[in-house]
């Protein structure tokens, strides 16, 4: 899958986009680079390991890991029982 064609009709299929929505993202150059790139993020999962967690009252430990899929959702059967909310606050700019 490669065209434009075929990555909008996807992303309009797994975003439930209206026609409407989809003629923005085409008529928009940077979301186009984003649809582009789309078949290389769909493999990509975001990693993040905790390094420190003094005083977290979810009591993260050093070591645990928080995955994020392409799709932004967090992998919760690798995550740590209870995620803190400052943690994801910090990681949501990176992703």
């Amino acid at each position: 899958m490669n065209s434009n064609k075929e990555l909008l009709d996807l992303a309009q299929a797994v975003f439930n986009y209206t026609d409407d929505e989809l003629a923005i993202i085409e008529s928009n150059p940077k979301f186009m680079q984003v649809i582009d790139k789309m078949p290389q993020v769909a493999m990509t999962d975001f990693i993040f390991e905790v390094v420190t967690a003094h005083g977290c009252a979810c009591q993260h430990q050093k070591g645990q890991r928080i995955i994020i899929s392409a799709d932004g959702s967090i992998m919760c059967q690798e995550a740590p029982p209870k995620l803190c909310v400052y943690l994801l606050n910090a990681i949501l700019p990176i992703v």
